[in-house]
């Protein structure tokens, strides 16, 4: 849903010279990530005055130092309209596209000690959160990233403008974890599937991503073969990023794996952040989400 960069202060040759892979993202800015894992690290941007560009490293690929604990300073944001009007449907190069079938109908039908865990069972909408945990910050480069969870049944292809009723029915979205692994990685795979790729960053685990622009997309682990972690920043929405019709917030509160950036610089950064989202949340009166208060409860 963001990025965050700070200046560069090395040898800017190194990062040219580098194999990582490069996208042009907007006008004079191209952003540069691995293409094994899909962590984004640089952002180059043309300078109006030099024939060098200006770099800068995106925070989240940064070491969790002791002893600086103000160590980034934000002062200005950019692209905020975009976010205000609304989020992309598929990665920033169109390359993965992919439908969410709307899921509130169906859980509104179900009683409710039938909804999973996921879903609000006033609202029906699905749970989504702040996640501090390493492994989603490395291979994002946001220091914080935001999930939300869909199953499987939820998602589809979007229909192709030249199909028609007399065609060949073409074959579904996967309704596993290791049937969607498996059609990703298949040589002769369904062209729909587009650059959509993954990354095992444990024996059980799979992240996928946009093989082109480097868009997270999907965490998935073998344990849950019917649900996906989906990323927030590809709903598509008329009422900004944040998508409050689909997903319902916890804003405040500690976040998830607060744990991993226990003792540096990062602490700080993310209570910042738990406070300032808490406040947002009572100017706007909002109330406790069900899931912290469900975690407040099991705390004591």
């Amino acid at each position: 849903m963001y990025s965050t960069y700070v200046p560069w202060p090395g040898d800017s040759s190194v990062i040219r010279r580098s194999s990582l892979r490069r996208y042009v993202f907007a006008g004079p800015i191209t952003t540069l990530s691995c293409g094994v894992c899909s962590s984004s690290m640089f952002a180059e941007t043309a300078s109006p005055s030099s024939e060098s560009p200006i770099y800068g490293v995106q925070t989240g690929v940064l070491t969790n130092v002791k002893g600086i604990p103000d160590f980034i300073n934000i002062r200005h944001h950019v692209f905020t309209v975009v976010c205000l009007r609304g989020s992309l449907s598929a990665a920033d190069c169109g390359g993965v596209d992919l439908e969410l079938r709307q899921p509130i109908a169906d859980f509104a039908a179900k009683e409710r000690s039938e909804l999973p865990w996921f879903v609000d069972p006033v609202s029906n909408k699905l749970a989504g959160g702040f996640d501090a945990c390493d492994s989603c910050r490395l291979s994002s480069g946001s220091d914080i990233f935001h999930w939300t969870f869909v199953l499987l049944l939820h998602l589809a292809f979007p229909p192709q403008p030249d199909q028609t009723k007399t065609q060949t029915q073409t074959p579904g979205f996967p309704s596993s974890t290791i049937e969607l692994k498996s059609a990703v990685a298949a040589t002769d795979r369904d062209p729909r599937w587009g650059t959509l790729t993954f990354y095992e960053s444990s024996p059980d685990v799979q992240r996928y991503f946009c093989s082109r622009c480097s868009a997270c997309v999907f965490y998935t682990t073998n344990g849950r073969p019917e649900l996906v972690d989906l990323a927030i920043g590809l709903l598509n929405t008329k009422n900004g990023s944040r998508v409050e019709e689909l997903v319902s917030w916890d804003f405040g509160g500690k976040m998830g794996w607060r744990q991993d950036v226990a003792g540096g610089w990062r602490e700080s950064f993310v209570g910042r952040i738990e406070a300032a989202a808490d406040h947002w949340r009572i100017e706007r009166g909002y109330p406790k989400s069900w899931r912290r208060i469900q975690k407040e409860e099991a705390a004591g």
